[in-house]
């Protein structure tokens, strides 16, 4: 597994953090801020010896074709159509966000985030969505991901982000628990169809 340093690089537009890799050709932050459709706050993972720089920003409405092919290979068949009306919905919420990872100009992975406000609990923050293609799997983007949804939460004032997966993922529940999340139960999900 790869070991994190951590910096911070400030600029007048944008905070960026980015993930260094042993090895890597450090870039400066302004090379990071000029690249386009780069807003808020973004992680960067660079690798030298591939040659590669893989970086986080908020997904757009241009990318709903390549979330939705990503979206298949897990299985979810949901139409070009609606996964553009609900990345529409999600950018013009307060409380949702999304974001892409994008590597040589595609989008390799996604992630959706949502803030959870319930009666019963302290307001926290749920990843509702992450989707990594699996010609990129392995090479830090998952990680790069979620930790671009952390900050989003912790930006929301949060102290906890949680998701759920599936209970036959189970190569995605070590991921987690890699990343430090804690398995804290296990639930049936039940469905209503509003339409019959």
């Amino acid at each position: 597994m790869f070991n994190f340093q951590r910096s911070i690089f400030q600029s007048e537009h944008s905070t960026i953090e980015k993930a260094l890799y042993p090895r890597c050709d450090y870039k400066g932050a302004e090379h990071y801020a000029a690249i386009p459709n780069l807003r808020g706050a973004s992680l960067i993972l660079h690798f030298n010896s591939q040659i590669m720089d893989i970086y986080a920003r908020q997904m757009s409405s241009d990318d709903a074709a390549a979330v939705t092919a990503l979206s298949r290979q897990l299985g979810y068949p949901l139409p070009a159509e609606q996964i553009l009306q609900n990345i529409t919905l999600i950018l013009s919420s307060n409380d949702h966000d999304a974001f892409v990872a994008i590597y040589d100009s595609e989008v390799v992975g996604w992630i959706g985030v949502a803030q959870a406000i319930m009666i019963e609990s302290k307001p926290f923050c749920e990843i509702n969505g992450l989707v990594i293609d699996e010609n990129h799997r392995g090479k830090g983007v998952g990680k790069l991901l979620v930790e671009r949804a952390t900050l989003w939460a912790k930006q929301k004032g949060n102290d906890m982000l949680r998701l759920r997966c599936n209970v036959r993922r189970a190569e995605a529940h070590q991921f987690y628990l890699h990343l430090g999340f804690k398995e804290i139960k296990q639930q049936t999900t039940f469905s209503l169809d509003l339409t019959q």
